[in-house]
This record gives C-alpha cells, sequence and structure tokens, in this order.
C-alpha cells in the first residue's frame, strides 16, 4: 500500500495584482517607487451605438514603495521562529518569520524580478545584547535601535535568497490564493549562524535606505533612488527602524546535530562478532563441509569478513543436506500389507518454506531459500530462532489466535457484504429493472433528500412539481400499495381481481396521472349556490330598463344600437327617414303617383324625425346601460379597462374624518353606518 503524503512547494518570489508588471529589472540602480503608464480612452454610447470615443493622454502611475510605509499591523505576522522568549532554540537552526500573505516581502519592493531573482523591501536580523542598544527617543513613527557591530548585520546583497514563499497544496499558486489562502504563505529567514547558550533579539528592519528613513521620520519626498539600507562599508553605528521584533536563546546541546556529532566511532578488531565453527560431522549420511567457518553474530567489526567457502567440500556438503532436507517435504506411505524395510527418519527441517510456497530446496536455483537452508552458518541462526518460537509457543499461539479473531470478523463482514450484493442484484435484475419511473420514484423516496438531481436534490425538484410531497410518503405507499385492504375494496366493487391491472392503477399509475395533470390532488372549489354574479347583475339591470312592455328581444337589440351609436343615433335615424322618403318617392314614380309619394314619403319622414327626437332620451339611456352592463361583465373587467376607464365628473377623493382610529371591541368607528 502506498501512503500519499502532503505536498510543498516553494517560490523564490511572488508579486501580485499591478505590482506584478510594473517598475523596472531589479538590479543596484532602481528607483524609490515601482511606475507604469496608464492609457485610458473614454467610450460615449447612446443605447447600443457607440457615439464618440474620447482618447485620453497617457499618464505616469507611480506605486507605493518602501519609503511610504511606516508600520507594520501585527496581524501579518502568523509566526516566528523561534516563539518569543524561548529559552532553549537549537543554534544550528535559523531564526525565521512568516507572513500571512504570500508576497508580503516583495510587496513593496519598487523592481521586477531579475533572473527569478527579487530582493525583499524587508529583512530580518538578529542581534546579540551587546551588539545593539535602544536609544531613549519616543518612536518617531517607529522604534529604532543603533547597531554598534556591523559585522552581526549579514549583507543585502544576497537578500533574495532568503525570502521564499510557500505553497501547500496540489493546485497552482492562482487556484491556491482563491480556494484556499491559508495554504500560501511567506518567509523571511536571518542567515546568522547562532552560537549556543547566548541571548539573541530578532529585529523586522527596512531593507531599503528610503525605508530606513522613512521608519526615522525624514522626509522622502526627495528621494528617488532605493538604496540597501546598509553596505560593507557603513560604518557603525547604524540607526535602523523597527517593525517588530522578539527575543529568544539558545540552548546548549540536546538537538539532533549536536548528538550526531558526539557520535565517536570505535576500531574494533576483524574478530570481533565472528567465531569459528567446525562443521566436520554434521549428521549420517552427510559429508564434512571442509575448513572451520566463521560463524557471524549480530553485531561485528566492519573489518569483519566473512569466511569463504567454496571447492568441493562445499558442493558435496550441499548436495547431500538437500537431499536430507527434502525428505521432509513429502509425507511417507507405509502401506501394512507391505511395509517399510526400516523406520521413517527425522530429517532436519526446511527452514522458510512456508514462507516461500516452495515444496522443496533446490542448490541450482539462486536466492534466499537454498542459501538459509544448505549453508551450515545460516543454519545455525535459523536454528537459534526455532529454538525461541518453541520456548514462546504458549504466548505466541495466543497472539495468532486473537490475529485469527480479527481475520473471523474480517471474513465474516466480507461475507455479509458479498450476501448483501448478491441480494441486490437479484432485486435489482428482478424488480428494480423492471419497474417504472413512477415506481421507483415511490421506492425511493426516503432518499431522495441526498439524492442529487443536478443541480439540486430530487426533493427540491420535486417540490417545485404538481405532486405533492405527501404522496411519496411510507403512509401513502402503504394505503395505495396493490395488495392492501383499500385496493382490495376497490377491485371488489368495480368486479375486478385484487391483483388486476385496475387495482395496481391506485398506485404509480395514480402518480403519473397526477404529474400529468389528469387527476387533480385538490379540484377547484364550486361556485357557492345562492350568490349573484356580476353577469347576472349586468343582464338584469339590462332587462330592467325602461321602457317596459317591449319585446326582450327588441329592448337588447335597441341597447346593443344605442351602446354603439351614442350621439350618432339622431343623426343615423334622420339619414334612414331621408332613404325612406327617397324609397317612397321612387316606388310612388313607377306607379304613377308621383304626388302622393312625395307626400307620403314627407309625412313618413316627418314622423321618423319627430319620433328619433322624441325618443332621444330614452336611446341615451339605453345607450349608457348598454355601456355600463358590457363593462361590468366578469370577462370585461381586465387591468387596462380599469386604467383606461373614465371617472365621474362628481367623483373627489375625500380626506378621512378626523379622530378615526383603531376601534376596540364594541366601540364604534366615526362615520360608519
Amino acid at each position: 500500500m502506498t501512503q500519499s503524503y502532503g505536498r510543498y512547494h516553494f517560490r523564490s518570489w511572488v508579486r501580485r495584482g499591478v505590482g506584478a508588471d510594473a517598475g523596472q529589472a531589479d538590479s543596484p540602480a532602481i528607483p524609490a517607487r515601482a511606475s507604469m503608464d496608464v492609457e485610458l480612452s473614454v467610450t460615449a454610447h447612446q443605447g447600443s451605438a457607440v457615439v464618440d470615443v474620447l482618447p485620453a493622454p497617457k499618464v505616469t502611475v507611480h506605486l507605493f514603495g518602501p519609503g511610504d510605509v511606516i508600520g507594520i499591523d501585527p496581524r501579518h505576522i502568523i509566526r516566528t521562529e523561534p516563539r518569543n522568549l524561548t529559552v532553549n532554540f537549537e543554534p544550528n537552526y535559523l531564526a525565521g518569520i512568516e507572513f500571512d500573505g504570500p508576497d508580503f516581502p516583495w510587496l513593496f519592493t519598487p523592481a521586477l524580478a531579475n533572473a527569478d531573482r527579487l530582493r525583499p523591501w524587508i529583512a530580518l536580523i538578529v542581534l546579540k545584547d551587546a551588539e545593539y542598544a535602544t536609544p531613549s527617543v519616543a518612536p518617531n513613527p517607529l522604534p529604532v535601535i543603533d547597531v554598534t557591530s556591523m559585522s552581526a548585520l549579514q549583507t543585502l546583497d544576497d537578500s533574495w535568497n532568503w525570502a521564499h514563499a510557500q505553497i501547500s497544496a496540489e493546485t497552482d499558486l492562482t487556484a491556491t490564493i482563491a480556494g484556499n489562502p491559508a495554504a500560501a504563505i511567506s518567509r523571511l529567514l536571518c542567515p546568522r549562524r547562532l552560537d549556543p547558550e547566548t541571548s539573541y533579539t530578532a529585529f523586522l528592519v527596512p531593507a531599503f535606505d528610503v525605508g530606513r528613513q522613512a521608519g526615522l521620520g525624514v522626509d522622502v519626498s526627495k528621494v528617488f533612488a532605493a538604496n540597501p539600507a546598509w553596505t560593507s562599508l557603513t560604518v557603525a553605528p547604524l540607526r535602523l527602524p523597527v517593525y517588530h521584533r522578539f527575543e529568544f536563546r539558545t540552548s546548549d546541546a540536546g538537538d539532533f546535530e549536536s548528538l550526531v556529532r558526539k557520535l565517536a566511532p570505535t576500531m574494533f578488531p576483524a574478530a570481533v562478532g565472528i567465531a569459528p565453527m567446525a562443521v566436520d560431522h554434521p549428521a549420517d549420511g552427510v559429508p564434512s563441509a571442509g575448513a572451520p567457518l566463521g560463524l557471524e553474530g549480530a553485531l561485528r567489526s566492519v573489518s569483519t569478513t566473512a569466511t569463504p567457502w567454496a571447492g568441493p567440500d562445499r558442493d558435496a556438503f550441499r548436495a547431500a543436506v538437500q537431499d536430507l532436507v527434502n525428505e521432509g517435504t513429502t509425507a511417507p506411505f507405509d502401506d501394512p500389507d507391505h511395509p517399510l524395510p526400516g523406520d521413517p527418519r527425522i530429517v532436519p527441517p526446511a527452514y522458510g518454506k512456508w514462507h516461500s510456497g516452495a515444496q522443496g530446496v533446490d542448490r541450482s536455483v539462486p536466492g534466499w531459500l537454498p542459501d538459509l537452508n544448505l549453508d551450515p552458518r545460516n543454519r545455525a541462526g535459523a536454528g537459534m530462532g526455532t529454538q525461541i518460537v518453541q520456548g514462546q509457543r504458549i504466548a505466541l499461539m495466543a497472539s495468532a489466535w486473537v490475529q485469527v479473531e480479527g481475520v473471523l470478523a474480517a471474513n465474516a463482514l466480507l461475507r455479509q457484504a458479498q450476501l448483501s450484493r448478491a441480494a441486490l442484484r437479484q432485486l435489482w435484475n428482478q424488480h428494480l429493472q423492471l419497474a417504472t419511473a413512477s415506481t421507483l420514484l415511490m421506492l425511493t423516496a426516503p432518499l431522495h433528500s441526498r439524492m442529487m438531481a443536478s443541480p439540486r436534490t430530487v426533493a427540491a425538484t420535486l417540490g417545485e412539481s404538481r405532486i405533492p410531497a405527501r404522496m411519496l410518503s411510507g403512509a401513502f405507499r402503504r394505503t395505495t400499495r396493490p395488495l392492501g385492504p383499500l385496493a382490495r375494496r376497490a377491485g371488489a366493487l368495480a368486479g375486478i381481481s385484487p391483483t388486476g391491472p385496475g387495482v395496481l392503477s391506485t398506485g404509480a399509475p395514480l402518480l403519473e396521472r397526477v404529474n400529468a395533470g389528469v387527476v387533480q390532488v385538490a379540484p377547484l372549489p364550486p361556485a357557492p349556490a345562492g350568490m349573484t354574479s356580476i353577469d347576472q347583475v349586468s343582464d338584469r339591470d339590462e332587462s330592467a330598463a325602461p321602457p317596459a312592455g317591449l319585446p326582450a328581444w327588441l329592448k337588447r337589440l335597441l341597447t346593443w344600437w344605442a351602446a354603439r351609436l351614442g350621439a350618432w343615433l339622431p343623426v343615423v335615424v334622420i339619414a334612414l327617414s331621408v332613404l325612406v322618403a327617397a324609397l317612397l318617392i321612387l316606388l310612388a314614380a313607377l306607379l304613377g303617383a308621383a304626388a302622393l309619394g312625395m307626400l307620403l314619403a314627407v309625412a313618413v319622414a316627418g314622423a321618423l324625425v319627430v319620433g328619433a327626437l322624441a325618443a332621444r332620451p330614452l336611446l341615451t339611456r339605453l345607450g349608457q346601460l348598454g355601456n355600463a352592463a358590457e363593462r361590468l361583465r366578469f370577462a370585461n373587467l381586465t387591468g387596462a379597462a380599469v386604467r383606461d376607464g373614465q371617472l365621474a365628473s362628481r367623483f373627489v377623493i375625500t380626506e378621512p374624518p378626523s379622530g378615526l382610529g383603531t376601534a376596540g371591541a364594541g366601540a364604534a368607528i366615526p362615520g360608519a353606518a
């Protein structure tokens, strides 16, 4: 089994945002601030069309540099190595400080990486108590120290070598920062070699002189170069502002390196760890192994060499031992009717045959099995191990049975899992594979809240369907099961078999009909009896309209025409009168009675005009009733009709009466009838 371990990725530097592309390559002569040219253009739109594009002048933007930093929030620092006030720090370790942001040590460096090297804008120095002094001045804006021994400071020429970022994830840096920002940190080290049993103080200070001056309260607006905070030519004392500090003391010994360095090898003579062993008469039928062989122990001198063993004595010994050992690998068969001439021999065991799975020992096959069994030196060690096992056989057997209990339990679980798999396979083949979608939906109801139906669960998807959640409950399944009491009674009433298709329709097919909208779980409530609808009120107003005594069809016809013609009704009547008069005159002329026709036409036309003028109020009233009845119908009460309706001239919105408030129990509301 392969065990997977966590992986760490280290980067020499990390930059993000605009700072990753601003400035020039890192070199001894870089500006105090990184800059970049920004060019914008303004596009004017009118709707979706571009009206004009206004170019803006190119502007040089300066980024914050080390001279703009006058303090560090302690929350950026997540760990110091060692912790503050540690008294037993290993002197062969390096002091360091870790930051939460993976780009913090290079955040204000006014340059770009050069050959994958970028100097950090801060440095970690470690000083002994006698190598610095603390002046009695108030922080302005930062606390300061005076370095009195310049040899205690590391050179800043290779400061890029003592800062790095660490990513504890398999993804790249961008994905790690977006998904798991805690897995990306940065670390700054001090390269100073520490002395044992010594007190030290670590200081986080600016690495550029412009940052040093800003931390001391000096105006740096006229400083344009980012020079190192100190060089090999800097004369002590050097005043440095401090962003952060921690104290510790080293121990004398006890770490792994110091213990290893105390180890001193002792050379023993070659005779240590080996003793001569004579193999002259090992057993009956086994020849001598030759000269005495060196029997080696578990511990021996590094100058000890194994006794060489070769020649015909070795070959003869190995062949004889092989034949003797292999006699014990096959059980002898003794027929009572034909007994063997001699008793079977007890032969030496073949060590390791159970581990290797071999039936015997073969000296022609290279490997550890023939070397173990055919070399007397190795057989001596194996025999000693056999004696130990025989002496501890009771405890070893008890331990073996304890192990067997775990094996038996594991085998029992395996058999149960195999039984479950076989049962599930039969359930799938005989039931689930042949079931309909609605049946599967009901069977899997207890798992719907944990089954995904992309992108939500099955329960959430069903919650927005027309299928009620109670139809998938256990009570509903028990009630509508094909062979249940309800299904049997329903089948008996319908005259069908309890197991026929009609009874089965009370289960899954019912779910399908509900899903299709054929069956409504909660039908629409019927209209209550005895209530008058808006359409009935409109019909009653039309039938009750004057004049009384007219047939209903004639009244509806007059109402319909009056509602649609409105003020044009008299004009239409006059036009019809003129048309009737013209027809009468034409008819009289054809019959030879033109004078009589003229008189009759004038009389009829006059009567129609007088009748129309006399009936104008009545027709106007019928038109108003027709319009009102037409508008006050349920099908015509739409939002557009209400919005476009005209208010009556006498309709006025009034203020509520004064003193109107919430009435208590039994109190009368002012203004209410």
